[in-house]
């Protein structure tokens, strides 16, 4: 069965760790068919697109041979509107990936779509649903969606316990400043329908408005694991180390004219890599995520 949406990915800090404690990330699209209030996919300044195909393909391919087990479709952008969805997991199953999971706003996890992802072999798929009534739903997510996406997810709930397959459904909600006092309730409803939910304040480095964050505590050693244990390519074909580098200002190759391998241990991640373990990152890009608890996403104990 799939594993807890709650569980931490391990690391090795090295300047060049091996991949088999590594998972993948393959941003097939930056395009949403919502604008949440905290998400930076609502202001992102990169063209639009979908993935090239053959250029992921390839990439599920060759971060497989890296000896990476764990692949999602996921960065920015909701993944049920590439055509391409199941048929990418199922590439990613036929290979051999042992984890194959998904995140989705669900307004697009229509029936069918649903039955042709679990069908391909998707392990998981974590619902991101960040309000508890139809009202707050249109005022986080920018659509009137709410009552549709709660029809998906029981949808879901239902066709695994009729069809016998395996895999896990999760559920993640986004608090905010506005939306905070609504998270028990939210917790009490869809709570019957997935097997765990998960809180999460809601951040600058998500894009937030300042008006709707929450208050967290700040962690001045905390590190970042990201550039040891996920592999991130953006639907241009670009290797970040982070999922959530929305303008790519983390950049490393292009991955049309390198392989992931090259690319994964060039100097240019190796130097990135060792400016955290020394912790030597003033003046980066990341200094103000790591060092600034108002920067990082924070789960809560709701």
């Amino acid at each position: 069965m799939a594993k807890n949406i709650r569980q931490k990915g391990e690391a090795v800090l090295s300047p060049t760790p091996s991949c088999d404690k590594c998972r993948i990330s393959i941003e097939i699209t930056n395009i949403c068919n919502h604008k949440c209030v905290f998400c930076p996919s609502a202001r992102l300044t990169r063209k639009r697109r979908f993935i090239d195909e053959d250029l992921c393909y390839r990439i599920i391919k060759e971060g497989y041979d890296l000896g990476v087990r764990e692949i999602t479709f996921h960065m920015l952008g909701e993944p049920f509107l590439n055509k391409n969805l199941a048929n990418y997991i199922r590439a990613a199953k036929s290979i051999g990936y042992s984890y194959v999971y998904e995140t989705t706003n669900g307004a697009l996890a229509t029936p069918d779509k649903l039955r042709d992802v679990f069908s391909a072999g998707l392990d998981s798929v974590k619902f991101s649903i960040n309000a508890s009534t139809r009202e707050s739903y249109l005022s986080t997510h920018g659509k009137d969606d709410f009552e549709i996406v709660k029809k998906h997810i029981a949808y879901c709930r239902e066709y695994r316990e009729n069809s016998g397959k395996r895999f896990n459904i999760f559920v993640s909600y986004v608090a905010t400043s506005q939306t905070i006092d609504d998270a028990k309730q939210f917790k009490n409803e869809f709570s019957n329908y997935a097997d765990s939910v998960a809180f999460y304040a809601a951040t600058a480095r998500s894009g937030v408005a300042s008006g709707n964050q929450l208050p967290i505590n700040r962690d001045e050693n905390r590190s970042c694991m990201q550039p040891f244990n996920a592999i991130c390519v953006s639907c241009e074909g670009i290797l970040t180390p982070c999922c959530i580098d929305p303008h790519l200002e983390l950049a490393m190759d292009d991955l049309h004219n390198i392989s992931l391998k090259d690319a994964w241990y060039s100097s240019k991640m190796t130097k990135f890599r060792q400016m955290h373990i020394d912790k030597k990152l003033d003046g980066s890009h990341c200094e103000k995520c790591l060092r600034d608890g108002s920067n990082w996403l924070q789960l809560l104990d709701l």
